[in-house]
Order: C-alpha cells, then structure tokens, then sequence
C-alpha cells in the first residue's frame, strides 16, 4: 500500500498530491469536529 502511494507521487503533480493530502486529513479530523460542534451546542 505505502509502495503504490509512494509511486503515484513520484509520477503526479505536486499540488495533486497535496489536494489528496488535504482530503484525507479533512475526512480523519471530520467526525472529530462534528462531536466538537455537537459538545458546544449541547452545552
């Protein structure tokens, strides 16, 4: 898995690579600041 991520950014353009990047943090930290908006408005 980690070599085929490692040969799709040898051959993809650098800003693709970091839109991916940026995607998948955003989908990881997403449940995360739902329970936080969820936590505020509760309390």
């Amino acid at each position: 898995g980690i070599w085929i991520l490692q040969h799709y950014r040898e051959e993809s353009p650098e800003t693709l690579w970091h839109l991916i990047l940026l995607a998948m943090i955003t989908v990881g930290l997403a449940p995360g600041v739902r329970d936080m908006v969820r936590m505020v408005l509760y309390v």
